[in-house]
């Protein structure tokens, strides 16, 4: 008998599990007005950038900005996309092996559509991933709550230690990779508690005291097998470390990204200063529903100024142009992957999907 994980889904059934179940006009109304109140704010973002008499000279910097200064923010911004499609690909390792080279052009085409409201850019890469990697809806539900999870464990730690040093020093290193070290360990071995055919035995008995018939359903069911496999993802010390070490540097990009877009404008920025802003930067990208463009350069912006940081204004502007040139080609570079080279590589050798195993690991 043909395992039902190893045939994907059809597109209109896919397409319906992405459909949130009540497309009312309320929740269709927010998204455009949310769309529109983020383009507002770049806007504005913009307009404070031309019509401010002190913005004047950071501009003219700019336009005399060197050739390497220019390519340096392009590698940032392609640094960015980069990793975080190789994160995207470690988390799932555990359970699903997927090329990097998919993983990363998936990132590309994301990164441009995800200027869009209504999480078309996550839509997207559930429905690439499932159709074409045949990822059960359910796992990919489990791997992007992974996933989440681990970019806050990588965020938390410098961004405390940046709050509470107020530089980066000696001990703010030491701060921050201690706390994400621990923060991991504790993860994984939750996780791994967790896990496999023991770990969801655990479960159900911990359920099974509350008596609840519909619980001990759902946690028998075949579907939260797969929405199990998360713990498989975090309870996997390779893929925890290789996701903090990735997103680490992901936050690193943007921060010396905006370090480099201050030191061509001329505004003095501190590095620690420009960690604090990479992290926000990066925090209101991935938390924005309604589009990504505005309320990130908007929030950063506000936030870094009610720390007594100088205006980042046109900082921010131009760290966001060099990323949407960056997108642009990480965008045309995948999507021609996707079409033409994704059909000639080599079908991963290792893929639970195929395989008759449930989606756990360690099923000691």
């Amino acid at each position: 008998m043909t395992d039902p994980r190893s045939e994907p889904q059809s597109v209109p059934a896919v397409l319906s599990a992405l459909r949130p179940r009540r497309q009312s006009p309320l929740r269709i109304a927010g998204q455009i007005i949310g769309f529109i109140v983020c383009l507002s704010i770049l806007v504005f973002v913009v307009y404070r950038a031309f019509t401010r008499p002190e913005s004047a000279a950071q501009l003219e910097r700019l336009a005399a900005a060197s050739w390497w200064q220019v390519a340096a923010l392009l590698a940032c911004s392609f640094a960015t996309v980069t990793l975080g499609g190789l994160g995207f690909a470690a988390v799932l390792r555990p359970v699903q092996r997927l090329r990097r080279t998919d993983a990363v052009a998936v990132n590309g085409v994301v990164s441009v559509i995800s200027y869009l409201p209504f999480k078309i850019g996550l839509a997207f890469r559930i429905y690439w991933h499932h159709r074409h990697d045949r990822v059960p809806l359910l796992v990919i539900a489990a791997w992007f709550a992974a996933t989440a999870a681990l970019i806050l464990t990588a965020l938390a730690p410098p961004l405390l230690a940046s709050l509470w040093r107020g530089t980066i020093d000696a001990l703010w290193f030491v701060t921050s990779a201690v706390g994400m070290l621990l923060a991991g360990a504790l993860i994984v071995i939750i996780a791994r508690a967790l896990a496999g055919e023991r770990g969801l035995q655990r479960i159900r008995r911990a359920a099974g005291v509350l008596r609840i018939a519909f619980l001990d359903r759902v946690l028998t069911s075949a579907r939260f097998r797969h929405l199990h496999g998360g713990t498989a993802m975090l309870g996997s010390p390779a893929a925890v470390a290789q996701m903090l070490l990735l997103r680490t540097l992901d936050v690193a990009s943007q921060a010396v990204r905006l370090y480099i877009a201050a030191q061509v404008c001329g505004v003095a920025l501190e590095p620690s200063q420009a960690v604090l802003a990479g992290s926000t930067y990066f925090f209101l990208q991935a938390a924005t529903p309604t589009g990504v463009a505005g309320v990130r350069e908007g929030g950063t912006i506000g936030v870094m100024a009610a720390l007594g940081v100088p205006d980042l204004t046109v900082v921010v502007l131009t760290a966001s142009l060099a990323e949407v040139v960056a997108n642009v080609v990480m965008a045309a570079a995948g999507g021609a992957w996707l079409r033409w080279g994704y059909r000639t590589a080599t079908v991963p050798p290792t893929s639970v999907a195929a395989s008759p195993a449930p989606y756990s690991a360690h099923n000691s």
